[in-house]
């Protein structure tokens, strides 16, 4: 995961008293996406509703991008040439 902004990707509504979170997330080649963003979801739901006291409607994840370890971009570089 990306450590660049902690708020960069992180969308919030508060409408009633109820959350919304919309995350942007960049994997790292190799996990399985939807593990990954099942863990997510469950990690935000749990933290925010305990730290809060409040429900939270949804927690929508988007992959934004999918990062690959050095010697797989020299791979996939040097198969395209």
């Amino acid at each position: 995961f990306s450590k660049k902004s902690i708020s960069k990707g992180i969308k919030i509504i508060l409408k009633n008293n109820i959350i919304t979170v919309d995350v942007d997330l960049l994997i790292e080649f190799g996990y399985v996406i939807t593990s990954v963003c099942e863990k997510v979801q469950d990690h935000v739901i749990s933290a925010l509703e305990s730290m809060t006291g409040l429900a939270v409607e949804a927690v929508n994840v988007h992959v934004t991008e999918i990062s690959f370890p050095d010697k797989c971009k020299s791979d996939l570089s040097e198969s395209t040439n």
